[in-house]
């Protein structure tokens, strides 16, 4: 590797690492609660029982949403219990798991991509380390199941590619897959993709069978163990109401998903933790997000077709299986969409998007153009990171980023210490309960209402609902309240 190379590289492990330091001063966040503080199997001692018996969120099998990552889980015991429960320590391992994460994208993206010149190379690799709208994978704690099973899922790929495959490179292949299937199940698809791989790869029968036999028994584990592979319950419904769909509205969801995530790759403002429970929902109608969906897929097509590259076809193939699962296509998630769900996706894209880049013959100006992105995001990312210091914080932003989040008003609600705003939370979160699983027009719940004082936005409400709709509203705030064990007097002054 010579010096500019290897230059490239520091600079890009180091900026990844960098954008991610301030994270270090956060505490525990969202999610945190329940997967780690909340969690036996993280705060207790070495219990193998409680690791592999239970699931992610600590309930035992069949009593919860099936969601199933004992490598996280167990990674996040060895946190707890050698920094004490300090979550930096978290916030510390997040950061250098997705340095780690960085320098096994350049290695498989190296066997993927052959041809492709050093720099070129790692221009990718830093355009996927500064993307913004990946912004809760790391500084969140829990995010770290999106580094986990991206860092392995990405290597499985590396070892399926080795020029001259020995029984280790497929022995290596497959453990790193079942990793990734521990560590987030939307990985599944990649026995597909491994299996793709070997085949274009002189085809090697053992890696390709291997997956798919491992996928199988983690499908059969699940059925046995009583871990749905799809949400079932008037509460799931609630979660995602996709998992009551038909094929056809999935299919049309997706499609406005991938104009969304789109949508906030290129111009990432506005990311919000949550975009379920009604805070995003498919429409009946196409909708632009719709069109920009079909357009994308068809882009994609094109310079898929247009490059007549390995590496780009693979790259694609590798989307396919990324985003498939999140995308509700099959079995629907536990939320409609997040920004988290499309860190792996991304890789994909970014790469094709490198494939694309090394074959032009205006490399230069290509390579201007992705530092100058990559400065963006990577300033981006780092502000937007700074929003997980404290749940407070995290869900005042929320609010003024996704206002028709059922949950994100909830939490709001459950975080903030000013009972007026308290107060306010609580009843928008009753008001978009009501309409549940209608779309809720922007119009219903302005975003400019948050600017106003909480006096001012009661009155506002009031008036655009009439007294009828405003105290019915007040009285399921009260309940909702009581439910959760708060104070159910922050809405005294207000609901008169």
């Amino acid at each position: 590797m010579d010096r500019t190379l290897s230059r490239l590289r520091a600079a890009v492990l180091v900026v990844g690492a960098a954008i991610w330091a301030p994270t270090l001063g956060a505490g525990f966040t969202f999610d945190d609660q329940v997967t780690i503080l909340d969690q036996p199997a993280v705060t207790g001692p070495l219990s193998l029982r409680a690791l592999l018996l239970r699931d992610y969120w600590g309930a035992p099998f069949g009593h919860g949403p099936g969601t199933y990552r004992p490598v996280v889980t167990a990674s996040f015991w060895l946190d707890w219990h050698l920094g004490g429960g300090k979550p930096w320590v978290f916030h510390l391992v997040n950061i250098l798991l997705f340095v780690g994460l960085l320098a096994v994208a350049e290695w498989s993206l190296r066997r993927l991509a052959p041809t492709m010149g050093g720099v070129a190379r790692w221009l990718t690799i830093g355009a996927f380390a500064t993307l913004a709208i990946h912004v809760d994978a790391v500084p969140s704690a829990t995010g770290r199941s999106e580094i986990l099973s991206a860092l392995f899922a990405i290597a499985a790929c590396g070892f399926a590619l080795a020029e001259d495959p020995k029984p280790r490179d497929v022995a290596l292949s497959l453990s790193m897959f079942a990793l990734a299937l521990l560590s987030k199940e939307s990985t599944l698809p990649f026995a597909v993709l491994l299996a793709w791989l070997a085949y274009r790869r002189r085809g090697r029968f053992a890696i390709g069978a291997g997956a798919v036999a491992l996928a199988a028994a983690f499908v059969a584990f699940r059925r046995v163990s009583g871990l749905p592979l799809k949400l079932v319950g008037e509460q799931n419904h609630f979660a995602n109401p996709l998992h009551l769909a038909s094929p056809g509205t999935r299919l049309h969801a997706a499609l406005q998903a991938l104009g969304h995530y789109f949508g906030h790759l290129l111009a990432p403002i506005d990311l919000c933790p949550d975009y379920g429970y009604a805070a995003l929902m498919p429409t009946a109608a196409p909708r632009w997000p719709t069109f920009a969906g079909v357009a994308i897929v068809l882009l994609l097509l094109l310079a898929v077709l247009r490059l007549r590259r390995p590496a780009a076809t693979d790259a694609a193939a590798g989307f396919v299986a990324a985003y498939i699962v999140s995308a509700n296509v099959f079995t629907p998630a536990s939320v409609f969409v997040a920004d988290r769900i499309f860190f792996l996706p991304s890789f994909f894209v970014v790469v094709l998007l490198g494939v694309a880049a090394d074959a032009s013959e205006r490399r230069r100006p290509i390579a201007l153009v992705a530092v100058a992105a990559m400065v963006l995001q990577g300033a981006l990312a780092t502000l937007g990171g700074t929003m997980w210091r404290d749940d407070e914080r995290l869900f005042a932003y929320a609010v003024r980023a996704c206002p028709k989040g059922f949950v994100t008003r909830l939490n709001r609600a459950q975080s903030t210490r000013n009972r007026d705003e308290a107060a306010w939370a609580l009843v928008v979160a009753v008001d978009i309960f009501r309409r549940f699983p209608a779309p809720i027009p922007d119009e219903v719940i302005p975003a400019s209402w948050e600017d106003e004082p909480v006096e001012r936005r009661f009155l506002l409400y009031r008036r655009a609902r009439g007294d009828a709709h405003f105290f019915a509203a007040c009285s399921g705030a009260k309940r909702l309240a009581a439910t959760r064990a708060m104070d159910v007097t922050v809405l005294a002054p207000f609901c008169h």
